[in-house]
């Protein structure tokens, strides 16, 4: 199939109606989502430096759009290929491979996105007729594609454009060590979010641990797209999830020795005796923030598929894909970090600390505060939040594999496990062991199941065949047995 590029001429570029966030800004959002994607590898990090490369070159929403919708035809095209060259080599009919398959669009596309499913479904099914007709260039029309796609990439070029908390102008903090007095709050939260090594631990001999309330925020909704199961392969155009989210944050103190750490008043008790002095004990403190997000409706929420993710379907479905309500429950996750672990401060400036100062500071300060890598740490967490739903992925419920692959941990002897789409409907795919040469398989009389014993389908390019007719044995003393006849894959 014949994909053009996407038009990138000077001429048809526009200025984005964004100008607060710099193109070095953009750059940096960019860098961080790269670095991330070392860990979250299901994050479509190509999907994120095309919109950078659109930011550079100012193309308008339509442009953009309108290479995404022919990037995405192009690997439906590519995928359509290699399934109607592995359907032709088993049908030998141009005219069958196509039947089949259009019954897999139909099953995959019933999770797509409302928006996308008819045009999807259109262009999956014009490259198909062209596959079977032996074209080897040709185009499809993705006009009404892009159009479907144009709010999407709006929402990609927002989080280029929003300021996220990155200030490239910033320097981050550096590691500094930390102190017992600090001369102002902003100093204390350079030296919480630094790289430096933790103070030292009190862990090697008694001591005292103890954390402070969570302090808990509500956020906005978000809305955010999971990716779709189609042909065998991952395309972004699965339908938009909408989570809520709930920012937490409390403070952990570690000090030395058994006595109480606060005194009456709340103050904390810096001093112990040891062979009888007063001596400063040691103490220590970080701040923990976490963000807990969950759907705001009901999913279906499966296994996994070949060591894969969390598999989800949407209550009621589109389609013949439908989950009940009875089966249905609230997908949640969360996502945590800590800070660097320092002294506990007798004061900051003139004011003497207290837990409820530093609880303040780990739920208003430290959130805000921005790490190594220019962003804020409550950023960092939404990114990470991001990063576990662009993991998630839509397929029917009762789906249990997508490639042969999956199924290996099935096999029996002389069988090959195989990949298998329900035959009645074509809604999903399980997994089944196919006979192999030699293998006992079923045999029909008259349409009746003749055979007995442990039977298998015969796996593809073999056929189950008669190798010993059946019979009345000889009488014996309980009188005359019937013999099945025995069949094999062959």
């Amino acid at each position: 199939m014949k994909i053009l590029n996407a038009i990138i001429l000077a001429s048809l570029c526009s200025t984005t109606a964004f100008a607060a966030v710099s193109l070095e800004q953009k750059q940096e959002k960019l860098k961080y989502l790269e670095l991330m994607s070392a860990k979250a590898q299901n994050l479509n990090i190509d999907s994120y430096r095309r919109a950078f490369n659109y930011e550079k070159l100012g193309l308008s929403p339509k442009l953009r759009a309108q290479n995404e919708a022919r990037l995405m035809a192009e690997q439906i095209s590519a995928n359509l290929s290699t399934q109607f060259a592995q359907s032709l080599k088993e049908t030998q009919d141009a005219q069958a491979s196509v039947t089949e398959l259009k019954a897999v669009i139909e099953n995959d596309l019933s999770l797509a996105a409302p928006e996308l499913k008819d045009e999807l479904k259109e262009i999956s099914e014009t490259t198909l007729e062209q596959l079977a007709k032996g074209t080897q260039t040709f185009e499809v029309d993705t006009t009404e594609l892009e159009q479907a796609l144009l709010a999407r990439v709006q929402e990609t070029a927002k989080f280029f454009n929003e300021d996220s908390g990155l200030n490239t102008a910033a320097a981050p903090a550096q590691a500094t060590d930390p102190k017992l007095d600090y001369e102002s709050k902003e100093e204390l939260l350079k030296v919480l979010t630094s790289e430096g090594p933790n103070s030292p631990y009190p862990g090697g001999v008694a001591h005292m641990s103890m954390n402070s309330g969570a302090i808990t925020t509500n956020d906005t909704a978000i809305s955010l797209y999971v990716k779709l199961e189609f042909m065998g392969s991952f395309i972004d155009a699965g339908p938009s999830v909408t989570f809520s989210r709930e920012w937490s944050s409390y403070v952990t103190v570690l000090g030395e020795g058994l006595d109480p750490i606060l005194d009456s008043n709340g103050y904390f008790d810096f001093f112990i005796k040891k062979n009888g002095k007063q001596v400063r004990r040691l103490m220590v403190f970080n701040c923990n923030a976490g963000m807990f997000f969950q759907t705001r409706t009901g999913v279906f929420i499966g296994g996994t598929v070949g060591g894969g993710t969390t598999v989800l379907a949407p209550v009621g479905g589109y389609g013949s894909a439908r989950v009940s309500n009875d089966t249905a429950k609230k997908y949640s996750n969360s996502v945590n970090l800590n800070s660097r672990q320092i002294f506990v401060p007798g004061h900051i400036g003139t004011t003497p600390v207290t837990l409820e100062i530093l609880n303040k500071i780990c739920h208003r300060d430290f959130l805000n505060a921005r790490t190594q890598k220019g962003i804020t740490v409550k950023n960092s967490l939404d990114i990470m939040m991001k990063n576990v739903v662009a993991s998630l992925r839509y397929r029917h419920p009762k789906t249990r594999c997508v490639y042969d692959t999956h199924c290996v941990g099935e096999r029996k002897p002389n069988t090959q496990p195989r990949c298998i789409l329900d035959e009645a409907n074509g809604e999903y795919a399980y997994c089944e062991n196919r006979g192999l040469r030699g293998q006992a398989c079923a045999a029909y009389i008259n349409g009746k199941l003749a055979s007995e014993g442990p039977v298998y389908r015969c796996d593809s390019g073999l056929s189950c065949k008669i190798v010993k007719q059946g019979g009345w044995l000889q009488e014996g003393l309980l009188g005359r047995l019937w013999s099945p006849p025995k069949a094999e894959c062959h």
